[in-house]
């Protein structure tokens, strides 16, 4: 079996650090995959349940047929809520961001803040948050509020 997902075995690390919760909650914004290179996949493994946030329809697609436990949400994340573009190297991929990208395809999605998201899917706590939003890390953190 194998023992990690993420592309540097960061999994370990966070499922070494959440060792004694058997139950969690996570939030991973640009989730891309259920389990290449996911941060979360070991800990939904152990029972953990969470909200996997991306811009590519397929990868949502992906986790509603694997994390079935989850919600899967095909959304940008920043700090307003409302409507953008975002930029698609190919309709799965990690690369897809909402920074503009010169080649890419540009397409319409809807945007939330997390703040938003917490509240339309009474999300009560958050045990691990992985944030990898190609380019708008920044905006993402802008738009919790951490009170």
């Amino acid at each position: 079996e194998k023992i990690y997902f993420g592309d540097y075995a960061e999994d370990v690390i966070v499922n070494r650090f959440f060792k004694n919760l058997k139950k969690g909650f996570y939030c991973d914004i640009g989730c891309f995959h259920p389990s290449k290179g996911s941060l979360t996949y070991l800990l939904y493994k152990k029972g953990w349940s969470g909200i996997n946030i991306d811009l590519s329809k397929t990868s949502i697609d992906l986790f509603d047929i694997a994390r079935k436990k989850d919600i899967n949400l095909n959304a940008g994340i920043s700090n307003y809520n409302g409507f953008s573009n975002y930029y698609e190297c190919a309709p799965h991929s990690p690369y897809n961001s909402l920074s503009s990208s010169k080649g890419y395809k540009k397409k319409n999605i809807r945007i939330f803040t997390l703040d938003a998201v917490i509240h339309k899917f009474d999300i009560k706590n958050i045990d691990f948050l992985n944030i990898d939003a190609e380019n708008n890390d920044y905006n993402v953190l802008l738009g919790i509020n951490f009170k």
